[in-house]
């Protein structure tokens, strides 16, 4: 009897370690924003799917810049018992040196935003071209984006001021190929119509910091502004604030990038127009994607878009975001497999939609 018993327990030890063994081990690096939580929203999502997927998941925030990053990266493939993949958002000037660190490592990753440009962006090419090891890049559309949100905040400029040029003032963020492709965007659909008039796109970080310091000459030299187009939402919020302060009585159109729990609620107030966003899914996105591929599937779903919230559907939106509502998603459902041969694409309205 304790013989039998025995084999039971060495039995049983021995299934518990094969099933540890043999779950994924994904790592995430992601940066640091002090005051910024989209990352953290990125984290979250991926410790939902994650869990419901029972993945083992190590997430790590490092400071914004190239070179912790690089620290990290080096410490993870350096370990003695190495991860199955690593999910990262490169910085532009580090890129090349963390793929070589992942490729002499041989740990499959995939990343998160396509930032470099120029000699580097040649240099890396695309997923497995130059770099075996690199799987994949989810890369939404910023392009498009910034066209969607100029858009936007055009038409509601328009239906107020029928025939009036508007004058159009951009904030925007560094120097990267986020930035510059959702710039790209703008003036894409600046050049479709003889309505706006461009007056310069500042580069702001990001930040509502330094907006705050520099607004005023901004707004000294286009004092007409009609309409105030975001690379983020920190901004979009601090241009509400100045709009308080200000004097003229003027209505400014402000539009951004990001779902700011805050910046949503300034849509159903009416003082911001529109945000484009959603992107906040991408480390969810990339956590589907090597599911599939461990199970062998490979999805056709490539084309990554942002989606845009405005006063028409704000009260859909705003419960989900405000309640974080994507703990408790059903992500099986966006999974290709065996039994789900044509799943939707992951976006936040899908998840609304299939959550009900």
């Amino acid at each position: 009897m304790k013989k039998t018993f025995l084999n039971y327990l060495i039995g049983l030890l021995c299934l518990l370690m094969s099933s540890s063994a043999s779950a994924l081990n994904v790592v995430y690096v992601l940066p640091d924003y002090e005051e910024h939580q989209f990352w953290y929203w990125v984290a979250d999502v991926v410790r939902a799917v994650g869990k419901q997927q029972q993945i083992e998941l190590e997430s790590y925030h490092v400071s914004n810049n190239r070179f912790t990053l690089a620290e990290k990266i080096t410490e993870v493939a350096e370990r003695t018992r190495k991860p199955d993949y690593v999910v990262f958002r490169p910085f532009q000037g580090s890129s090349q040196l963390v793929f070589e660190t992942l490729e002499r490592a041989q740990i499959p990753f995939i990343t998160l935003e396509r930032v470099f440009e120029g000699k580097e962006a040649e240099l890396l090419q695309r997923p497995q071209q130059a770099f075996q090891f690199w799987l994949d890049e989810i890369e939404y559309d910023q392009k498009n984006a910034g066209a969607k949100l100029a858009e936007k905040l055009h038409k509601e400029f328009s239906k107020e001021h029928a025939g009036k040029v508007a004058q159009l003032t951009g904030l925007g963020g560094v120097y990267d190929r986020v930035s510059s492709g959702r710039e790209d965007g703008l003036r894409s659909y600046l050049r479709q119509t003889k309505k706006i008039v461009l007056n310069q796109v500042f580069p702001m970080q990001f930040s509502q910091a330094v907006l705050s310091q520099r607004f005023s000459r901004v707004l000294s030299r286009y004092p007409d502004t009609d309409i105030f187009w975001c690379a983020s939402a920190q901004m979009a919020l601090e241009v509400n604030l100045q709009s308080g302060k200000s004097t003229s009585g003027k209505k400014w159109y402000i539009g951004a990038f990001d779902w700011l729990p805050e910046a949503v609620e300034q849509i159903k107030a009416g003082k911001i127009t529109a945000l484009v966003g959603g992107h906040f899914l991408m480390g969810a996105q990339a956590l589907i994607n090597i599911i599939e591929k461990d199970r062998q599937q490979t999805s056709l779903i490539k084309d990554y878009q942002f989606e845009l919230i405005d006063a028409a559907n704000v009260a859909q939106f705003s419960p989900f975001i405000k309640q974080h509502k994507w703990q408790q998603a059903d992500y099986s459902k966006f999974i290709l497999s065996t039994n789900n041969q044509n799943p939707p694409v992951l976006s936040v309205q899908n998840l609304i939609e299939l959550g009900n």
